[in-house]
């Protein structure tokens, strides 16, 4: 998993990508004014940008144990997260598990149940996975990064996480103590109504802005 990109002083900042993505693809545009304020945390996960696959399926919630297990590394007590897309899920499930670990938490253009996606999203994952569909931006990023790339099983595992990762129950996210931000655009993946019922979590703030549809 990827180390720290910044400088090691000023507030913990942790940066989870959504599925398919790396860490420039989700965050680039934002990681240079970020780390002049934070100390930043920028994870790829298993089998995303520079980190290498293992012998085991993807899933949200190994994600937020290796998460953890990367801050403990680096002698993290205390972090601000923010997850973006898939990785807000992640996100969200590092602040269930290590409820003390997670300071504040920003979930931008996430979801915590497959009810949660628009339509057209829940269809595609149901078709047989094909690497041919993926954004040529995600893919060039994928090629250029992985340590030995292999993009029809990265979707097929992918595509797998989607169609398979268990729901948030409500219990879980009344759980989260950290104050959340949640964020969607006007033209997301995630519906409005799914983003809203998140403010359900203690502290939880919403957020619109105008945006255009990513497809990861």
């Amino acid at each position: 998993m990827l180390a720290p990109t910044s400088r090691a002083s000023g507030r913990s900042q942790s940066l989870i990508h959504g599925s398919g993505s790396t860490v420039q693809t989700s965050f680039g545009a934002v990681l240079p004014r970020l780390a002049r304020s934070h100390r930043v945390i920028a994870v790829e996960e298993q089998g995303h940008g520079h980190t290498e696959d293992l012998d085991r399926p993807f899933s949200f919630g190994q994600m937020a144990d290796d998460t953890a297990a990367l801050l403990e590394q680096l002698n993290v007590r205390q972090v601000d997260v923010l997850g973006f897309s898939s990785g807000g899920m992640t996100a969200l499930r590092l602040a269930v598990r290590n409820p003390a670990l997670v300071r504040r938490l920003v979930i931008c253009s996430g979801f915590y149940a497959h009810a949660g996606l628009i339509p057209a999203l829940r269809g595609a994952l149901e078709r047989a996975p094909n690497a041919a569909e993926v954004p040529q931006p995600l893919r060039d990023a994928y090629l250029a990064a992985a340590p030995h790339p292999d993009l029809p099983a990265f979707v097929a595992k992918t595509v797998a996480m989607m169609r398979t990762f268990p729901d948030l129950s409500d219990d879980e996210l009344r759980a989260i103590e950290s104050p959340t931000l949640v964020m969607l655009g006007d033209e997301d993946v995630v519906l409005p109504e799914h983003a809203a019922r998140r403010g359900g979590i203690p502290g939880a703030e919403p957020a619109a802005a105008r945006s255009q549809r990513r497809d990861d």
